[in-house]
């Protein structure tokens, strides 16, 4: 076959991996095989399913390596026993039903185009619950990177706001790793609900203090921060309402304090990163903000009063612009 139909083949059909793959994480599937090799038949009856549709549904898991097979049984691989089975220190089964509510949104993209009206959200508890777990579950990783990354200013700062902070994975990673640090993290009551869980198990209630705050319609998010951190937090926002944090942020820093911006940056054109470009149109599908480039926010941080100093690198897709109020 034509190297570049090949190439077009395959991203058209690049949906049935991910719908198996999503369907087996709706099923809980994985967690119902958990260490045991299990028939079709018993695993279609302890997923509340069909024998015979479940079997090809286990045939295409194994095909693409997810589960193993000896003669008529199945189970998981070490990977997915890992990752995909409930109550595992690497699940990710949340971030996957998250995902599968994405492909619901997805669906839509092709009238999106069309009209430039995005169908309202379904809001639930349990969507949303879904996505600060599953979003806790991979920050760990990413804030030791991130700790690291930022360890020359982070060394001697006491003050931190972390804006957006979510599950407050980023908030201990820090405090842990610099013991002057006092942290406030700034997020609306939904998600401080499982910041409070994580401060409480990490034993940090005393040096991460946890803010109940709609960063955009309060008028200021506070004053004399030696720090403020922002991670994957401005994407999630249009470019007038993106760049007014930023501000906010810089006013809410001392002189000669530091402000860091971690997100999904993208080239001028839009174009690169490929992950960048597809999360842009995550952003579209979802009516909510946009991937920036690192010069778009660089003179946002600029009206800010703080000077952009050093761009840094840090895990698979993210990016680190840091800049100094003067």
């Amino acid at each position: 076959m034509d190297k570049d139909r090949k190439r077009i083949e395959k991203m058209a059909s690049g949906f049935m991996p991910a719908r198996i793959l999503l369907t087996a994480c709706e099923l809980d599937l994985f967690t119902c095989l958990g260490s045991e090799s299990l028939s079709a038949g018993q695993i279609a009856e302890r997923c509340s399913c069909s024998p015979e549709p479940m079997r090809r549904l286990l045939n295409a898991l194994t095909a693409l390596g997810l589960l193993s097979k000896q003669g008529e049984k199945y189970s998981n691989t070490r990977a997915t026993k890992r990752m995909l089975v409930r109550g595992r220190p690497g699940y990710l089964g949340d971030i996957m039903l998250h995902r599968q509510n994405l492909w619901e949104r997805w669906s839509k993209l092709t009238r999106i185009v069309k009209t430039g009206e995005v169908p309202p959200k379904k809001r639930t508890a349990g969507r949303e619950r879904r996505f600060i777990q599953g979003m806790a579950n991979l920050g760990y990783y990413s804030a030791l990177q991130t700790a690291r990354a930022l360890s020359s200013e982070l060394r001697g700062a006491e003050r931190l706001l972390d804006v957006g902070g979510g599950p407050a994975v980023y908030a201990c990673v820090f405090a842990r790793k610099y013991p002057e640090l006092r942290i406030t993290v700034l997020d609306l009551p939904g998600p401080l609900r499982y910041a409070r869980r994580t401060v409480r198990a990490e034993g940090l209630t005393g040096r991460v203090r946890l803010k109940s705050c709609d960063a955009v319609k309060a008028r200021t998010l506070g004053r004399n921060y030696d720090f403020v951190f922002m991670s994957n937090f401005i994407h999630s926002f249009k470019a007038p309402v993106a760049s007014m944090l930023v501000r906010k942020a810089g006013e809410a820093l001392k002189p000669g304090g530091i402000l860091a911006i971690k997100d999904f940056y993208i080239n001028p054109a839009g174009t690169r990163p490929v992950f960048a470009a597809l999360f842009s149109v995550n952003m579209l599908v979802a009516n909510a903000g946009d991937c920036y480039s690192r010069s778009r926010v660089s003179e946002w941080m600029r009206q800010a009063g703080v000077r952009p100093v050093r761009y840094t690198t840090v895990g698979e897709h993210s990016g680190i612009l840091i800049g100094r109020k003067t």
